[in-house]
């Protein structure tokens, strides 16, 4: 699985709505955050593992619902910037 890139507002968008200069900085922190718990949590990255039904260490298992959690927050964050650059559009949901 890869990654979404990160946001990356240009000055009109900006100056459309100036919240997304934040909301592209909790982007970032998010990828660098589930970055991290990956490289030090390597176990829920690990599928041989998972497949043999390791259950890996709390700490792991708390991590892993936290990147997902993460990966939903910079959804809605992406979701966020669509739905005010392009007010037009309808909503998939």
């Amino acid at each position: 699985m890869t990654a979404p890139r990160l946001l990356w507002p240009d000055a009109h968008d900006i100056a459309i709505a100036p919240e997304l200069g934040v909301i592209a900085l909790l982007d970032a922190a998010c990828a660098a955050a589930v970055a991290h718990l990956l490289a030090v949590n390597h176990e829920i990255a690990n599928l041989d593992e998972a497949c043999r039904g390791d259950v890996p260490a709390y700490a792991a298992r708390s991590a892993a619902r936290l990147i997902g959690r993460l990966h939903a927050l910079r959804a809605s964050l992406r979701d966020y910037a669509s739905a005010t650059l392009h007010a037009d559009a309808e909503p998939d949901f």
